[in-house]
Protein backbone atom coordinates (compact mmCIF):
# COMPACT_ATOMS: atom_id res chain seq x y z
CA UNK A 1 0.00 0.00 0.00
CA UNK A 2 1.22 3.47 -1.20
CA UNK A 3 2.31 5.60 1.77
CA UNK A 4 -0.07 8.94 2.51
CA UNK A 5 2.01 12.08 1.50
CA UNK A 6 3.28 13.80 4.83
CA UNK A 7 1.36 17.38 3.50
CA UNK A 8 -0.92 17.58 0.71
CA UNK A 9 -2.39 21.17 0.31
CA UNK A 10 -5.40 21.83 -1.63
CA UNK A 11 -6.03 24.86 -2.83
CA UNK A 12 -5.61 25.94 0.79
CA UNK A 13 -6.53 29.85 1.66
CA UNK A 14 -5.81 31.77 4.80
CA UNK A 15 -7.20 35.13 5.58
CA UNK A 16 -5.31 37.12 8.01
CA UNK A 17 -7.24 40.21 8.52
CA UNK A 18 -8.70 41.43 4.92
CA UNK A 19 -5.42 40.02 3.70
CA UNK A 20 -5.07 36.50 1.86
CA UNK A 21 -1.84 35.53 3.46
CA UNK A 22 -2.12 32.10 1.24
CA UNK A 23 -4.21 31.98 -1.96
CA UNK A 24 -5.80 29.30 -3.66
CA UNK A 25 -1.86 27.10 -2.83
CA UNK A 26 -1.59 23.37 -3.41
CA UNK A 27 1.18 21.19 -2.36
CA UNK A 28 2.20 18.03 -2.24
CA UNK A 29 5.61 16.83 -0.48
CA UNK A 30 6.23 12.88 0.66
CA UNK A 31 7.19 11.85 3.55
CA UNK A 32 10.46 11.86 3.80
CA UNK A 33 11.38 13.77 1.09
CA UNK A 34 13.82 17.39 1.84
CA UNK A 35 12.39 20.40 0.64
CA UNK A 36 13.48 24.21 0.74
CA UNK A 37 11.02 27.18 0.63
CA UNK A 38 11.85 29.91 -0.60
CA UNK A 39 10.42 33.29 -0.63
CA UNK A 40 10.48 37.51 0.28
CA UNK A 41 9.27 38.52 3.58
CA UNK A 42 5.50 38.67 3.28
CA UNK A 43 5.46 35.87 0.58
CA UNK A 44 3.30 33.39 3.06
CA UNK A 45 6.24 31.03 4.57
CA UNK A 46 5.61 31.94 7.90
CA UNK A 47 1.48 31.04 7.51
CA UNK A 48 2.23 27.95 5.54
CA UNK A 49 4.02 27.13 9.04
CA UNK A 50 1.12 28.25 11.14
CA UNK A 51 -1.24 26.40 9.37
CA UNK A 52 1.12 23.04 9.95
CA UNK A 53 0.94 23.93 13.89
CA UNK A 54 -2.05 24.54 14.16
CA UNK A 55 -2.16 27.89 15.04
CA UNK A 56 -3.57 28.99 11.31
CA UNK A 57 -6.60 27.67 9.68
CA UNK A 58 -7.23 27.39 6.08
CA UNK A 59 -10.70 28.14 4.69
CA UNK A 60 -12.76 25.22 5.10
CA UNK A 61 -13.89 23.46 2.36
CA UNK A 62 -16.48 20.12 3.98
CA UNK A 63 -16.14 18.40 0.20
CA UNK A 64 -12.32 18.90 -0.35
CA UNK A 65 -10.17 19.60 2.49
CA UNK A 66 -7.35 22.00 1.93
CA UNK A 67 -4.88 20.30 4.91
CA UNK A 68 -3.94 16.68 4.73
CA UNK A 69 -1.49 15.26 6.53
CA UNK A 70 -0.71 11.81 6.30
CA UNK A 71 -3.78 11.12 4.80
CA UNK A 72 -6.01 12.61 7.40
CA UNK A 73 -7.23 16.65 7.73
CA UNK A 74 -7.84 16.06 11.48
CA UNK A 75 -5.04 15.70 14.30
CA UNK A 76 -5.04 15.61 17.84
CA UNK A 77 -1.63 18.23 18.17
CA UNK A 78 0.32 15.58 20.38
CA UNK A 79 0.47 13.39 17.59
CA UNK A 80 0.98 15.48 15.19
CA UNK A 81 4.01 16.94 16.83
CA UNK A 82 5.42 13.44 16.91
CA UNK A 83 5.07 13.59 12.93
CA UNK A 84 5.94 16.83 12.47
CA UNK A 85 9.19 18.41 13.86
CA UNK A 86 8.94 22.17 13.98
CA UNK A 87 11.64 24.76 15.03
CA UNK A 88 11.02 28.60 14.89
CA UNK A 89 12.38 31.79 16.59
CA UNK A 90 8.95 32.29 17.91
CA UNK A 91 9.22 28.84 19.99
CA UNK A 92 13.28 30.22 21.09
CA UNK A 93 11.69 33.48 21.99
CA UNK A 94 9.19 31.54 24.46
CA UNK A 95 11.77 29.13 25.56
CA UNK A 96 14.43 31.61 26.50
CA UNK A 97 11.86 33.31 28.33
CA UNK A 98 11.53 30.56 31.10
CA UNK A 99 13.87 31.15 33.91
CA UNK A 100 16.13 28.23 34.69
CA UNK A 101 15.36 26.21 31.40
CA UNK A 102 17.99 24.06 30.67
CA UNK A 103 18.85 22.46 27.34
CA UNK A 104 17.43 18.91 28.95
CA UNK A 105 14.77 20.35 30.51
CA UNK A 106 13.59 22.07 27.10
CA UNK A 107 13.77 18.53 25.40
CA UNK A 108 12.05 16.86 28.23
CA UNK A 109 8.87 19.58 27.39
CA UNK A 110 9.19 18.55 23.57
CA UNK A 111 9.15 15.03 24.85
CA UNK A 112 6.07 15.73 26.81
CA UNK A 113 4.74 18.26 24.41
CA UNK A 114 4.54 21.46 26.82
CA UNK A 115 6.73 24.53 27.11
CA UNK A 116 7.74 25.08 30.22
CA UNK A 117 8.16 22.39 33.26
CA UNK A 118 9.27 21.53 36.64
CA UNK A 119 13.37 22.11 36.09
CA UNK A 120 13.48 20.49 39.66
CA UNK A 121 11.62 17.32 38.49
CA UNK A 122 13.85 13.94 38.24
CA UNK A 123 13.16 11.64 34.98
CA UNK A 124 12.70 8.17 35.23
CA UNK A 125 16.03 6.22 33.71
CA UNK A 126 14.28 5.25 30.30
CA UNK A 127 13.66 8.79 29.89
CA UNK A 128 17.01 10.21 30.58
CA UNK A 129 18.11 7.69 28.33
CA UNK A 130 15.76 9.16 25.64
CA UNK A 131 16.91 12.49 26.27
CA UNK A 132 20.74 11.35 25.75
CA UNK A 133 19.57 9.54 22.47
CA UNK A 134 18.52 12.45 21.10
CA UNK A 135 21.26 14.71 22.17
CA UNK A 136 23.95 12.68 21.05
CA UNK A 137 22.16 12.87 16.59
CA UNK A 138 22.77 16.59 17.42
CA UNK A 139 25.89 16.99 18.81
CA UNK A 140 24.41 18.61 22.44
CA UNK A 141 25.27 15.71 25.07
CA UNK A 142 28.06 18.39 26.23
CA UNK A 143 25.29 21.28 26.77
CA UNK A 144 22.68 19.26 28.44
CA UNK A 145 23.12 21.40 31.72
CA UNK A 146 23.47 24.43 29.94
CA UNK A 147 20.82 27.14 30.66
CA UNK A 148 19.22 28.19 27.17
CA UNK A 149 20.12 31.56 27.89
CA UNK A 150 23.71 31.27 28.21
CA UNK A 151 24.11 29.19 24.81
CA UNK A 152 25.57 30.28 21.11
CA UNK A 153 22.99 31.13 18.42
CA UNK A 154 24.54 27.63 16.75
CA UNK A 155 23.94 25.71 20.31
CA UNK A 156 20.88 26.81 20.82
CA UNK A 157 19.47 25.63 17.11
CA UNK A 158 21.45 22.24 18.08
CA UNK A 159 19.42 21.99 21.53
CA UNK A 160 15.96 22.88 19.14
CA UNK A 161 16.58 20.62 17.13
CA UNK A 162 17.00 18.32 19.96
CA UNK A 163 14.03 19.31 21.04
CA UNK A 164 11.79 19.04 17.57
CA UNK A 165 13.04 14.95 16.81
CA UNK A 166 12.68 13.40 20.26
CA UNK A 167 9.24 11.68 18.93
CA UNK A 168 11.16 10.63 16.13
CA UNK A 169 8.99 12.58 13.59
CA UNK A 170 8.96 12.04 9.76
CA UNK A 171 10.42 15.20 8.75
CA UNK A 172 11.93 18.20 10.07
CA UNK A 173 10.47 22.00 9.62
CA UNK A 174 13.08 25.01 10.30
CA UNK A 175 12.06 28.35 10.07
CA UNK A 176 14.89 30.50 8.94
CA UNK A 177 17.78 27.87 10.72
CA UNK A 178 20.52 30.05 9.82
CA UNK A 179 19.93 33.01 10.94
CA UNK A 180 22.68 34.37 13.06
CA UNK A 181 25.12 32.02 12.65
CA UNK A 182 28.74 32.63 11.42
CA UNK A 183 30.02 30.06 9.30
CA UNK A 184 31.34 27.43 11.22
CA UNK A 185 28.04 26.95 13.08
CA UNK A 186 26.04 27.17 9.93
CA UNK A 187 28.65 24.28 8.68
CA UNK A 188 27.93 22.16 11.80
CA UNK A 189 24.30 22.76 11.20
CA UNK A 190 24.15 21.43 7.48
CA UNK A 191 26.17 18.44 8.56
CA UNK A 192 23.57 17.36 11.11
CA UNK A 193 20.98 18.13 8.90
CA UNK A 194 22.66 16.03 6.16
CA UNK A 195 22.55 13.29 8.84
CA UNK A 196 19.50 13.55 9.92
CA UNK A 197 18.03 13.44 6.46
CA UNK A 198 20.29 10.35 5.56
CA UNK A 199 18.26 8.56 8.59
CA UNK A 200 15.21 9.03 7.11
CA UNK A 201 14.01 12.26 8.50
CA UNK A 202 12.45 14.71 5.50
CA UNK A 203 14.11 18.35 6.55
CA UNK A 204 12.11 21.61 5.70
CA UNK A 205 14.21 24.50 5.15
CA UNK A 206 12.67 27.55 4.68
CA UNK A 207 14.40 30.84 4.41
CA UNK A 208 14.69 33.92 1.94
CA UNK A 209 18.40 33.29 1.59
CA UNK A 210 18.87 31.20 -1.47
CA UNK A 211 22.97 30.47 -0.15
CA UNK A 212 21.53 28.78 2.89
CA UNK A 213 19.82 25.63 1.15
CA UNK A 214 22.06 22.51 1.56
CA UNK A 215 23.72 20.50 -1.46
CA UNK A 216 21.79 17.59 -0.55
CA UNK A 217 18.42 19.20 -0.68
CA UNK A 218 17.11 19.33 -4.41
CA UNK A 219 13.18 20.36 -4.39
CA UNK A 220 13.00 24.16 -4.22
CA UNK A 221 9.31 25.89 -3.62
CA UNK A 222 9.22 29.59 -4.45
CA UNK A 223 6.56 31.35 -3.03
CA UNK A 224 5.24 34.99 -4.03
CA UNK A 225 1.85 36.66 -2.29
CA UNK A 226 1.04 33.97 -0.88
CA UNK A 227 0.87 31.74 -4.07
CA UNK A 228 2.66 29.03 -5.55
CA UNK A 229 5.80 30.64 -8.20
CA UNK A 230 7.97 27.83 -8.55
CA UNK A 231 8.30 24.51 -7.97
CA UNK A 232 11.11 21.67 -8.81
CA UNK A 233 14.79 21.14 -8.92
CA UNK A 234 17.23 24.12 -7.66
CA UNK A 235 18.43 24.41 -11.82
CA UNK A 236 15.07 24.99 -12.93
CA UNK A 237 13.99 27.03 -10.15
CA UNK A 238 17.25 28.88 -8.98
CA UNK A 239 16.89 31.38 -12.06
CA UNK A 240 17.10 35.02 -12.24
CA UNK A 241 14.10 35.65 -14.10
CA UNK A 242 12.31 33.56 -11.18
CA UNK A 243 14.09 34.75 -8.07
CA UNK A 244 13.87 38.83 -9.70
CA UNK A 245 9.87 37.85 -10.01
CA UNK A 246 9.85 36.38 -6.16
CA UNK A 247 11.93 39.39 -4.78
CA UNK A 248 10.37 42.35 -6.67
CA UNK A 249 14.26 43.23 -8.29
CA UNK A 250 16.65 42.86 -10.41
CA UNK A 251 18.50 39.22 -9.10
CA UNK A 252 21.40 37.84 -10.39
CA UNK A 253 22.01 34.19 -9.49
CA UNK A 254 25.11 31.99 -9.63
CA UNK A 255 26.55 29.28 -8.78
CA UNK A 256 29.74 28.01 -6.74
CA UNK A 257 30.65 24.30 -5.70
CA UNK A 258 27.37 22.90 -4.58
CA UNK A 259 25.75 26.07 -3.39
CA UNK A 260 23.74 28.32 -5.21
CA UNK A 261 23.83 32.21 -4.79
CA UNK A 262 21.67 35.57 -5.66
CA UNK A 263 22.31 39.69 -5.44
CA UNK A 264 20.90 42.45 -6.80
CA UNK A 265 21.78 43.76 -10.26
Amino acid sequence: MMEAPLIELDHATVMRGEQRALDSLSLRVDAHESIAILGANGSGKSTLIKILTRELFPLNDEDRPPLKILGKSRWVTADLHAQLGIVHAELADLLLSIPGMRVRDAILGGLLNRHAIDTDAQPDQPTLARILAVAERVSCVDLLDRPLSELSAGQLRRSLIARAIVHLPRALLLDEPANGLDLQAREELDAILRHLQEQGVGIWLITHHIEEIPEFIERVVVLRQGRLLADGIKSSVLTAAQLSDAFGLEVEVFQKGQRWYASAR
